[in-house]
């Protein structure tokens, strides 16, 4: 009721329960009213009896090229039987092949992913990067050359926990009220940039991440009140006081068309802009 999208990223054992329940309906449904579904692949793979019983990977076996690439395959394989015309460009691989993940990426065909290792980010800034990007060899590197576009967005809703990989762990809260405070401060700052008359120099993203099993009636009510919030106070065709419009909910197939309608009007042109020296300068391409 809000306009809000939904990009919905499922692994292969999803798709399977979703094929044998005849979800296919409903997915179709949700692809009619401009919502994304793509792939999730966890660190989990189809146990070779064909059973649900999928096995957990160890972490050495995420850095196999042929294992990621047979992992990668069974996830594939239950979301295009259930969608066999799917043009499947969105994934958010997890834990595989850190060396070369962009590399397979692009070769599978996936030109869009979400969520990332932002820590050093938040971290340093206390707030995601605020602009979709190329992604490099690195979740922080920026390659203007690279077919795989980075939507970063904040990770799992109404918690407030350390979050990230062993050793790079950073505490991140995102109850309610703290990611209206986080949504001000992208506000606050392109307010800045439109001062500055740098407005249009990137586009700007916020978006928000729930798992299906972590799903509460709780959950859900401070999802609806968040959406409300932004829906009340910034949507609704609001515009800024330089004439700009505050905000658009977008799916990340619609913010990789705005993003490349960007890129066409600034050929060459860094998304990835943050202020040196900081600990990203080894990654700032401007």
């Amino acid at each position: 009721s809000y306009g809000a999208f939904l990009s919905f990223h499922g692994n292969g054992e999803f798709w399977q329960y979703a094929a044998e329940e005849e979800d296919g309906p409903l997915l179709q449904s949700w692809l009619d009213a401009g919502h994304d579904i793509g792939l999730h692949m966890h660190s989990v793979y189809e146990d070779p009896d064909g059973s649900h019983q999928w096995k957990k990977a160890k972490a050495n076996q995420m850095q196999d090229e042929s294992f990621v690439r047979a992992l990668w395959d069974d996830h594939e394989r239950y979301l295009e039987a259930l969608f066999p015309t799917l043009k499947l460009d969105q994934a958010t691989p997890y834990n595989s092949l850190d060396a070369n993940f962009v590399d397979l990426m692009e070769e599978y065909g996936y030109t869009t992913t979400g969520g990332g290792r932002h820590e050093i980010a938040v971290a340093w800034f206390g707030h995601q990067p605020f602009h979709p990007y190329r992604i490099g060899k690195t979740f922080l590197e920026e390659d203007l050359s690279s077919a795989v576009l980075m939507i970063h967005h904040q990770p799992q809703i109404t918690k407030a926990d350390l979050h990230g990989p062993p050793g790079g762990r950073v505490f991140e809260d995102q109850t309610l009220a703290h990611l209206k405070v986080q949504f001000l401060q992208l506000h606050l700052n392109r307010m800045h940039a439109e001062r500055n008359q740098q407005a249009d120099d990137r586009i700007w993203m916020f978006g928000i991440l729930n798992h299906d099993n972590k799903t509460t009636p709780a959950m859900l009510a401070d999802i609806e009140t968040f959406l409300k919030w932004l829906s009340d106070n910034f949507g609704k065709g609001r515009k800024s006081s330089r004439g700009n419009t505050i905000l658009e909910f977008a799916s990340f197939s619609s913010l990789r068309a705005d993003y490349l309608a960007w890129e066409a009007a600034h050929s060459g042109t860094s998304s990835f802009h943050y202020p040196t020296p900081t600990p990203l300068s080894s990654v700032d391409a401007t």
